[in-house]
């Protein structure tokens, strides 16, 4: 059990597409490196970024959807 509320997680939500919006208004091309499971939040990051790169073993999933919420998915540029 957690003891987050709903608007705990708005606040959640809301940093990190303030997060988000950083990293897309850099000047300079931004770098994702991912290696293992990129999830979640993390998959929403590298979104973000001009370019990925992926090692042999990387794997990318969208599992906010089996949660009952969008998540990632609605952030892609």
């Amino acid at each position: 059990a957690t003891d987050e509320t709903p608007y705990d997680v708005q606040l959640f939500g809301e940093g990190v597409m303030k997060f988000y919006a950083v990293i897309r208004g850099m000047h300079k091309p931004v770098i994702a490196g991912v290696q293992g499971l990129c999830i979640g939040a993390g998959l929403g990051l590298i979104a973000q970024c001009d370019l990925v790169i992926a090692a042999e073993d990387a794997r990318f999933g969208l599992i906010e959807g089996r949660m009952g919420y969008p998540g990632a998915a609605e952030i892609v540029p």
